[in-house]
């Protein structure tokens, strides 16, 4: 036969037929790849990125995934969130000490998962400074008002030098960085759990009705928020099981008992919108304490809806009390 021929019997392929299937075969591989590497638009820790019926991925803008974190969906999260209100509520009935030890163990907890978290993205807090701090506020907040505040002012102080202490070549970022991150990882958390021992010193009525508001509005939230794009219905549901809750209160302080501020009067509406209004500014709180809105540190995501309320429930109730 001719040189170069095919040999006899051999499937003759067009000109150009070659070219183009190896060129298809290229394209498909690396659209697999694409297809391969490419997160998942929903899943256990779904953010705001969903695929829309043509395709496309539609985000939402980026100060709102640094804000809100959509719920965590895996697991037995509703029986989780159950339990601690079963440990929870009698905490806060009993008094400020087992308050202090549930609130103060998760605080900890909460600390070394932050500092945890932070050195996964490459910072350097100091975990051995950040915990007892955690720990600390609620403890001494069982016996003096002003001394978790003197913990948060020493604490900047206490964190700079711990950072100073260590190479840089070791923490990779300034001494200042690295001691803010220290910060973020103790405050968020020691501020909630110290003012939930502040709400269980002024008495456990009050303290078994916060928590009872603050986990409607979780539960609320989570229900409404864990498949949906955008945080507005998890705040919106949220709150109005908050209120739902409040006004249930309300009426059976009518009827039956009286807890202050739950008196029948206008002031139980103001502090049950109170929660409304500041858990889900909370959550902000918690948000911006770790890397990324998603970054996933569940025992402050407990915390997170107690971060402004505990405390400015505590203060506001002090005053009404007065």
């Amino acid at each position: 036969r001719p040189a170069g021929a095919p040999p006899a019997g051999a499937a003759t392929v067009p000109a150009g037929a070659g070219a183009t299937t190896a060129a298809g075969g290229v394209v498909a591989t690396a659209a697999a790849g694409a297809v391969a590497n490419e997160p998942l638009a929903t899943g256990p820790t779904a953010t705001a990125r969903r695929v829309g019926r043509a395709g496309h991925v539609r985000r939402q803008p980026k100060w709102v995934e640094r804000l809100f974190a959509p719920p965590n969906i895996a697991g037995p999260r509703v029986r989780l969130g159950i339990l601690w209100f079963a440990l929870a509520a009698p905490a806060a009935w009993f008094g400020p000490v087992p308050t202090a030890a549930l609130f103060g163990l998760h605080a900890l907890v909460a600390a070394l998962q932050s500092g945890q978290a932070w050195r996964r993205a490459g910072y350097r807090p100091s975990r051995i400074v950040a915990a007892p701090a955690a720990l600390a506020m609620p403890l001494l907040a069982i016996r003096s008002v002003a001394a978790p505040g003197l913990v948060v002012l020493a604490l900047p102080v206490v964190a700079l030098i711990a950072a100073l202490l260590v190479p840089r070549a070791r923490r990779r970022t300034s001494a200042v960085i690295a001691a803010s991150t220290t910060l973020r990882c103790a405050v968020p958390a020691g501020v909630a759990a110290a003012g939930m021992v502040y709400l269980a010193s002024i008495g456990p009525g009050q303290a078994l009705i916060f928590v009872l508001l603050v986990s409607a509005y979780d539960l609320g939230s989570f229900l409404a928020g864990a498949e949906t794009p955008s945080p507005i219905p998890g705040i919106f549901i949220g709150a109005v099981t908050t209120l739902s809750v409040t006004l249930a209160i309300f009426v059976l302080s009518v009827i039956a008992i009286e807890v202050p501020p739950f008196e029948g009067t206008v002031a139980a509406w103001i502090f049950g919108g109170m929660v409304a209004v500041f858990a889900p500014l909370g959550h902000i709180v918690a948000s911006l304490s770790l890397p990324t809105a998603t970054t996933w540190v569940p025992a402050l995501r407990r915390l997170d809806a107690y971060i402004l309320t505990a405390p400015l429930w505590a203060w506001l109730l002090w005053r009404y009390l007065a």
